[in-house]
């Protein structure tokens, strides 16, 4: 299991009301991961049911822009 995987799935038991795909954005925020690696990630761990698939490219491409960005706690 890779760190966004465990990540994501101790966050989900904590933030019970989040979206999957919040969720994953905080998981990777400032973490520098690469854009295959978040793109594994969100296709393996965020529900389809969160999001239309119309929407995947921008989504993806957001999450990966948190990863280059410093992440606020």
């Amino acid at each position: 299991m890779s760190k966004i995987n465990r990540a994501f799935l101790k966050l989900k038991e904590k933030q019970t009301d989040w979206g999957d795909v919040r969720i994953l954005n905080t998981c990777v925020a400032g973490k520098h991961y690469g854009k295959m690696t978040v793109g594994k990630a969100f296709k393996t761990l965020v529900s389809r049911d969160d999001y239309d698939t119309e929407d995947f490219n921008e989504l993806l491409d957001f999450a990966y822009s948190l990863t280059c960005e410093k992440h606020k706690k």
